[in-house]
């Protein structure tokens, strides 16, 4: 009689268990050769058992109160140059363990969607929480408050005259219902480990269904190396992307960016594809979301390229997938999914046809003509293009970018440019297996694409010969 009466202690116990799940989120911006380093780590609790799924944590404890399931993480985020035992606390519930059960308001109008360019308030009557006073110790120097969201400095590089700058970058990305449920926007002085600049943390629970953010934020670090609205301009985008993707995939499909069976993932088209998806920061969906974001939605501050040269500093991280500019109907699933207003023409895809090499030689540089097609170019499209001998994410590589661009589409050209009388400018040489990439810029829509890894064998650089594809995941 005692067994079975424990037996329905504990089915109880299980099921309130079941009826509310704390789910704490941590993306990590890595600003270093463009890179960025997203961690996700959830709980999901399935309806027939309290196995946790999907769990991806060196450490963790658990607590339950008051019928309540709250996850606690101590996770392990490396860095280069970081070892195994650097064990950083990523995120803490608040002392007294309380959870908010409010919902998001539904009936929010749509106008709403598109930030007014011209409202920068403060609200005098808000009280910033005493929490935030200080962060790690700094003191907090300058607060500004737009709409609800805190903008907050706790250093003297960022005044208020700075933040109020930063608020109009911040409005230059395009913004939507998704901007209700952020709270804070934090530049510390302080680095976060490595060469991170910048991570986003959210505190969001579930129940019955509904999907609550208690919290989110960006924070924005070494703010007192990176001075500047430009310099922290990516950054802000590539994070406010994290909080766009998890905002709108809960909501509509119930699920988080890191899964694969979200309909963006359909759409971008890398499942099936042979691709270590989940494998490595590189191939972490929830980072090719928030990368898709800024190249799709982002503020042109931090996608805009001086010249042809700049091209690859604006690309995203992972260049083994397509641009998701050049990906038909990307673009129109957010917009059907967020109801925002950001329609652009589809840039299309460049594909590299062939390659040829002048035979006459300048001192000994070869000059190589690559043909292309971009049926989508018509406009103020620019081309340019590099090589690479690069075989994978993480191997050393040499490069070279084109001296030249051009605005006419169907042949680029790589090598000596004579720049008056006998003079001329020479780029690197490639030797060897490479690949060279095409990229076209359209400076009317400010969309950057770029076409798949040509491979080449230039070991007779007056006979390249086009060969397999040599990267390797």
């Amino acid at each position: 009689m005692r067994g079975k009466l424990m037996s329905v202690i504990m089915l109880a116990i299980t099921f309130s268990l079941l009826t509310y799940v704390v789910i704490f989120t941590h993306a990590i911006y890595k600003s270093t050769t463009s890179e960025m380093t997203l961690s996700d780590y959830f709980i999901q609790m399935n309806d027939k058992t309290s196995e946790i799924l999907n769990v991806d944590v060196d450490f963790r404890k658990l607590y339950f109160l008051d019928s309540t399931f709250v996850q606690k993480l101590q996770v392990h985020d490396f860095t280069e140059g970081e070892t195994e035992d650097q064990t950083k606390e990523v995120y803490k519930t608040e002392e007294n363990n309380e959870v908010s059960h409010s919902t998001p308001n539904e009936t929010k109008d749509k106008d709403k969607h598109e930030t007014d360019q011209h409202e920068e308030n403060e609200h005098d009557d808000d009280v910033l929480p005493k929490s935030e006073q200080k962060a790690k110790g700094h003191d907090l120097v300058a607060q500004l408050q737009y709409k609800h969201i805190w903008f907050l400095s706790y250093t003297p590089k960022w005044d208020k005259a700075k933040l109020q700058e930063l608020v109009k970058e911040f409005q230059n990305n395009t913004l939507g219902q998704e901007l209700e449920e952020l709270d804070y926007i934090k530049i510390v002085p302080y680095a976060h480990s490595g060469h991170v600049t910048g991570t986003y943390d959210v505190e969001y629970s579930q129940v019955g269904g509904q999907y609550t953010f208690k919290q989110a934020q960006i924070w924005l670090y070494n703010g007192d190396e990176l001075t500047t609205v430009p310099s922290v301009a990516r950054t802000l985008s590539h994070e406010y992307g994290h909080h766009f993707a998890y905002y709108w995939l809960l909501n509509k499909e119930g699920k988080t960016p890191n899964d694969k069976d979200t309909e963006w993932a359909k759409i971008r088209g890398i499942l099936n594809n042979g691709y270590p998806l989940g494998s490595s920061h590189y191939w972490e969906l929830g980072e090719i979301i928030a990368e898709d974001y800024v190249m799709l939605f982002g503020s042109p501050t931090g996608k805009t390229p001086k010249n042809a040269a700049d091209f690859l500093n604006h690309q995203t991280e992972n260049r083994v997938i397509p641009s998701p500019e050049s990906i038909k109907g990307l673009r129109e699933y957010w917009l059907r999914l967020t109801g925002i207003s950001a329609a652009k023409p589809f840039a299309g895809t460049i594909t590299v046809t062939g390659i040829e090499s002048q035979e006459t030689r300048v001192e000994g540089h070869p000059r190589y003509s690559l043909h292309f097609n971009h049926p989508e170019g018509n406009g103020n499209w620019e081309y340019t293009v590099i090589w690479k001998d690069q075989t994978s994410v993480n191997s050393p590589y040499q490069y070279g970018i084109a001296i030249e661009s051009t605005k006419t589409k169907g042949t680029v050209h790589y090598g000596p440019v004579k720049t008056g009388g006998n003079s001329y400018q020479y780029p690197p040489n490639p030797t060897g297996n490479v690949f060279f990439r095409i990229y076209g810029y359209n400076h009317s829509t400010n969309q950057l694409i770029y076409s798949d890894m040509y491979w080449v064998d230039t070991s007779d650089p007056l006979n390249p010969k086009p060969i397999n594809n040599q990267f390797t995941y």
